[in-house]
């Protein structure tokens, strides 16, 4: 809405709303000194940043001039797939190409860029998408979204106050990236840099390494009934070593856990890696909270620790990149890359005596905590700026 006294008017009168580009198929169109091409994945490394510049692709300078190029400052909005959900806005800090998931909004003389950006953050597009399976929007339905305009002087002291806040967000985002190298770091400090330890096969320090079973898709629920058990899929398995279970959450019948799937049990403290892939190494540890039995599909590999290994040791021994990067190498197939049980069992880490691991155990669940209370601070981070968003556009800040 807005302030009653400001005017309103579609976005495409003060804007040009556009799209970008199909991604151009073929190595030789790329160029890692060539121009940047903004993809789907690069806003969502994000969320949500008024400078982004970091791509993972560049295309040649002959690929460029079939393309279009968006300037400095073009807001970019996503208008296809799960992204509209996330409503991920990004504004370009160097001139680049775009993939045609992508709305390109440049803004026009009568409007402040970064006053845009925040009003689009403050609008759920995922509201006016189409098909619930696979929203998209159209460029022509964003072009006639109403927007408040308040004078310029307003929205230049309403983005100086969004800024502030958002520079808050964005700092505090940078100490949990932080936090979360702490750990790692401090594996490497007390093991990696010592070859003073035993290696060992880990099917000498793991009471057992197996697989979990998938069962027929209709035998699985999004929603549990009575006393149905948590199934783990690999998109379940975090970047960080953890388990999502809520976003997408999947069970089966008890029925099934303790007959044709008993042998994919999982339990707290169970390490966790997808042996399937893309993606391929994902591993984390099953959480000891909330469920005491859990089910996992045929795409992951269950080691479970023998008493003289620490759970948290063997999870930070089989992420750390000295093994990981070694193991990985191995993975076979040609359409679907895959690493067998016996690799798996094969595979050596370094076992140091259980007193140091019980150290490095206490040390995770120190960093643990702290990650804990800044997850909490960022939790009121982003519904102060949620509100202040609120309340900018409806003239009240």
């Amino acid at each position: 809405m807005g302030h009653k006294l400001w005017k309103t008017c579609p976005l495409g009168e003060v804007a040009e709303v556009t799209a970008g580009d199909p991604a151009p198929q073929g190595l030789e169109n790329f160029d890692p000194a060539g121009i940047p091409f903004v993809r789907m994945q690069d806003v969502g490394r994000y969320g949500r940043t008024t400078s982004l510049a970091d791509v993972k692709d560049r295309v040649s300078l002959e690929t460029s001039k079939r393309l279009k190029l968006f300037r400095a400052g073009s807001i970019l909005v996503p208008k296809s797939g799960a992204s509209i959900r996330l409503n991920h806005r990004a504004i370009l800090a160097t001139d680049a190409h775009v993939v045609s998931h992508l709305a390109v909004i440049s803004a026009k003389a009568e409007v402040d860029n970064r006053f845009l950006f925040y009003w689009l953050c403050s609008q759920d597009l995922s509201s006016i998408a189409h098909d619930a399976d696979l929203p998209s929007l159209k460029t022509s339905e964003l072009a006639r979204l109403i927007v408040p305009l308040p004078p310029l002087s307003e929205q230049e002291r309403l983005v100086r106050l969004l800024d502030e806040a958002e520079t808050l967000r964005r700092l505090r985002a940078r100490t949990d990236e932080r936090t979360a190298e702490l750990i790692p770091a401090i594996f490497h400090e007390m093991f990696e840099s010592s070859y003073s330890f035993t290696k060992f096969k880990l099917s000498d320090v793991c009471e057992f390494i197996t697989k979990g079973t998938t069962p027929k898709s209709s035998d699985i629920k999004d929603e549990a009934e009575n006393d149905d058990i948590p199934f783990l899929k690999v998109y379940h398995i975090t970047d960080d070593g953890a388990i999502d279970f809520d976003t997408r959450p999947s069970f089966i019948s008890q029925q099934l856990h303790n007959g044709p799937l008993s042998r994919s049990k999982v339990f707290p403290n169970d390490i966790l890696m997808n042996i399937v892939g893309p993606p391929l190494g994902k591993i984390g540890i099953v959480p000891n909270n909330t469920y005491t039995e859990w089910n996992v599909n045929q795409a992951i590999a269950i080691f479970r620790a023998k008493s003289k290994l620490e759970p948290e040791y063997l999870l930070y021994a089989l992420r750390s990149p000295n093994f990981l990067n070694t193991f990985l190498s191995k993975a076979v197939g040609v359409r679907q890359l895959n690493l067998s049980l016996a690799q798996c069992r094969e595979a050596e880490i370094l076992v140091p005596s259980l007193s140091i691991q019980r150290e490095f155990a206490a040390r995770v669940a120190e960093g643990r905590a702290m990650e804990e209370k800044q997850a909490q601070s960022q939790t009121r981070l982003e519904a102060l700026f949620d509100s202040m968003l609120a309340r900018a556009f409806a003239g009240e800040l």
